[in-house]
């Protein structure tokens, strides 16, 4: 049985205009008294008071700033940063004299009702560092690879801010204005710093190249997808003439402050010709490979929405007639079912509204399905408090209920039976799983470690036997580390299952072992089946296996293993 309060419906009241002016002056007079120095009717409105004692850690490079329950982070985030300052320092070849501060928040949330900062300096599209001179802005988003290369690409910002446009602030806008260094080449170099070129990045290159309407050109390409093209010019470069190439093509455009001219001196050959061959490569690899990647016809499933508005996460109702979908349009975001067998689409839930200057959340809001397929389950965030609320499908009715403050974040969940959810949540700074009771709102930690336990499912993986499945970058599943003082231990993103046996005791057990690969996102298909994505030959790639349960007592083995 589900203990929700009943969720009211909200009144749309008419308020004049003269109101809405006397309550934003208020709230004006509010923020300006909370935070000085910060420009008047700009400040952001905080929910809680985390910000109000700051620490940090000084090492020989940097400066790391955290607060609250952030010192995990902050830890990690001085420890990654070191590990990879001179590697960078070593391909750009440009040193400056202060250390750079580092500004860890614990989530994505907390990075947008920070005052710190100028407003005009201190906005940023999807996925980039914030920057205000030598400070970084990075959060925690359950992934410390992602924190990494953020402060990669903050590091690298840095340096070229200092090497092309000045030291401090009035002297970069200034030189910016003034420069003629295009936006590909910066950051594009910004982006191959922060993660060379991994499978998603060939992903966004591939899709460009085979959805692009007009006759490809480096100039067309370049000026509509800056990024990601920068960041394969410069992985052509390193991987064709080698990456000590970079520094001397990078000393050579701050010297001529003409990346035409620096290109034909380093490389010599014009510029033309190098983005040409580059274009070419390029264009070939992927006619190759479009053969193999296309879809036939009826398996393609449609869904209405705007252009370029992403979907977030997908959801197979359990008797497999509904699917449901999760978009988000610069944070207005809302969630639709589709019949699968007549094509109607209807919209059950909408949240937030559209802000293109803020990062976008993507881990909000999550889906799970009722195993009766007449029940779905929807978790969000509103005003930095949790929401979980049931939408009775049959019914129509909508239950919601506030998930305790020990969740800072829930980065994905599912269902095991009426009263009981799995979440994969941030808490005290460490993600782990954890099992959540709805008729106590009480909470019991299956894992309790440093290391990200995420994309967690509920599974039947033998008959009649229920468990859960998840990513992550444990080294293997005996190890609990629980301190970050001394070592960095996480290593690639693998698969495990853990087990509650009799006494309510969890287990975990190892499903995959790969070293250098990443495998993420598992999905039970069948009892003892999972599909899950792999990113073995450089390209993301559906494989399935199956869980064998000769060895449960020990440790698991995917025994069969394919393509998809």
């Amino acid at each position: 049985m589900l203990y929700f309060s009943k969720l009211p419906k909200v009144m749309n009241n008419k308020i004049t205009r003269y109101t809405w002016t006397v309550i934003l002056a208020g709230l004006c007079l509010v923020a300006e008294a909370q935070v000085s120095r910060v420009e008047f009717g700009k400040n952001r409105i905080q929910y809680h008071d985390d910000f109000d004692q700051w620490l940090l850690y000084e090492s020989q490079n940097f400066i790391t700033y955290w607060y609250g329950k952030a010192r995990n982070h902050g830890i990690s985030a001085v420890k990654l940063a070191e590990q990879d300052h001179d590697e960078i320092l070593d391909l750009i070849e440009h040193r400056i004299n202060e250390k750079i501060e580092i500004l860890v928040y614990s989530d994505v949330s907390d990075q947008k009702q920070s005052n710190i900062g100028a407003d005009e300096t201190f906005v940023s599209s999807s996925g980039r560092t914030k920057l205000e001179g030598t400070k970084l802005f990075v959060y925690f988003n359950g992934d410390h690879e992602d924190l990494r290369v953020q402060i990669r690409k903050g590091i690298a910002e840095v340096f070229l801010n200092s090497m092309f446009y000045g030291s401090n602030l009035q002297e970069l806008v200034q030189s910016r204005r003034s420069n003629n260094i295009p936006v590909w080449f910066t950051e594009g170099l910004i982006e191959y710093i922060g993660r060379s070129w991994d499978s998603e990045s060939d992903d966004d290159l591939r899709n460009i190249f085979t959805t692009f309407k007009r006759k490809k050109t480096f100039k067309r390409l370049s000026g509509s997808h800056p990024v990601r093209v920068g960041q394969s010019v410069w992985q052509y470069i390193a991987t064709t003439y080698g990456r000590s190439e970079i520094s001397n093509l990078l000393y050579l455009t701050r010297i001529n402050r003409n990346v035409e001219d620096a290109f034909l001196y380093v490389f010599g050959i014009p510029f033309e010709s190098l983005t040409d061959q580059w274009l070419d490569t390029n264009a070939k690899r992927y006619e190759a490979e479009k053969a193999q990647l296309n879809l036939a016809d009826d398996q393609k499933l449609t869904y209405k929405k705007r252009k370029r508005v992403p979907i977030s996460e997908l959801r197979y109702s359990p008797d497999g007639k509904f699917l449901a979908i999760v978009d988000n349009q610069i944070s207005k975001t809302r969630v639709v079912l589709k019949d699968l067998e007549t094509g109607e689409q209807t919209k059950v839930f909408k949240h937030g509204f559209r802000n293109n200057i803020q990062e976008t959340d993507y881990d909000y809001p999550s889906i799970a399905w009722h195993p009766n397929s007449q029940g779905l389950y929807i978790l969000y965030e509103a005003r930095n408090d949790i929401w979980l609320e049931f939408h009775n499908l049959a019914k129509g009715e909508v239950l919601q209920q506030l998930i305790p403050e020990r969740y800072d974040r829930v980065y994905s969940m599912d269902i095991l039976n009426d009263r009981d959810l799995v979440f994969s949540a941030l808490s005290n700074g460490k993600v782990d799983l954890f099992l959540y009771k709805t008729n106590t709102r009480q909470s019991t930690p299956l894992t309790d470690d440093i290391y990200d336990d995420l994309e967690v499912r509920t599974i039947e993986y033998t008959s009649g036997e229920m468990g859960f499945v998840f990513a992550s970058n444990r080294p293997d599943a005996f190890q609990r580390a629980n301190s970050l003082d001394t070592l960095l231990p996480f290593q690639n993103f693998n698969l495990f299952l853990l087990r509650i046996d009799e006494n309510s005791r969890p287990s975990i057990h190892q499903l995959s072992r790969r070293e250098t690969i990443n495998l993420r996102t598992p999905v039970p298909t069948g009892v003892g089946q999972v599909s899950f994505l792999s990113d073995a030959n450089g390209v993301t790639n559906r494989e399935t296996a199956s869980i064998s349960a000769a060895t449960i007592s020990d440790r698991l083995q995917i025994v069969t293993a394919q393509n998809d």
